[in-house]
């Protein structure tokens, strides 16, 4: 059970991570997208995770490390390496974001204490996705 709640946490973590981008703006008036800007979307991240009554303990529980990845499709070698042999022509406007976490068992008893375990997911978000829809410029 300590197995599956870990990961699937660490599935929420990263879809709740994934799918906040899809909400930043690629406008980049302001000189920068907020896509391709760490202070928007942070290269690395911690997450807790504490189940309630865990032991009775007040501890932040578990904790995620996690590293995130945003690689925009702008050349032909990076768009062949995500789409293969047929690259669509709209592949300029999207990007590959990548979340990765790791995490150590440290609870006693539960499983072999000291175990590492890491997690990754990634996917594309597109420069005309649902954020125009909406997010729109006032």
């Amino acid at each position: 059970m300590t197995t599956a709640r870990q990961n699937l946490r660490a599935t929420q973590i990263m879809i709740s991570r994934l799918e906040g981008l899809r909400l930043e703006a690629w406008d980049t008036t302001n000189g920068l997208s907020e896509l391709f800007n760490p202070a928007y979307v942070p290269t690395t991240f911690t997450e807790n995770f504490y189940p309630l009554g865990m032991n009775g303990s007040t501890n932040q529980g578990m904790t995620y490390y996690g590293t995130m990845t945003v690689v925009p499709l702008t050349n032909s070698a990076t768009q062949a390496s995500v789409f293969g042999g047929t690259i669509p022509s709209y592949a300029s406007q999207m990007a590959l974001v990548t979340v990765t976490l790791n995490w150590t068992n440290s609870t006693k008893g539960i499983m072999a204490e000291g175990t590492s375990h890491t997690r990754t997911m990634s996917t594309l978000v597109a420069q005309y996705g649902i954020q125009n829809y909406v997010y729109t410029a006032q």
